[in-house]
């Protein structure tokens, strides 16, 4: 993950689905059809978050 400011997810309900962790904070979330992230996926070149949204 490309972290540019280190932004993370304070805390999320139970409704919200964690999808990623970094060093014990979540950096990505999902609430029905909404993503969030605190990353950057189009700085890096792996392409699995691309490939994991669009399925």
């Amino acid at each position: 993950m490309t972290f540019i400011r280190v932004p993370c997810i304070e805390r999320v309900s139970k409704e919200v689905e964690v999808l990623a962790e970094f060093q014990g904070k979540t950096v990505a979330a999902r609430y029905k059809n909404q993503t969030a992230v605190g990353f950057h996926p189009e700085l890096a070149e792996d392409t699995t978050f691309y490939d994991w949204w669009l399925s």
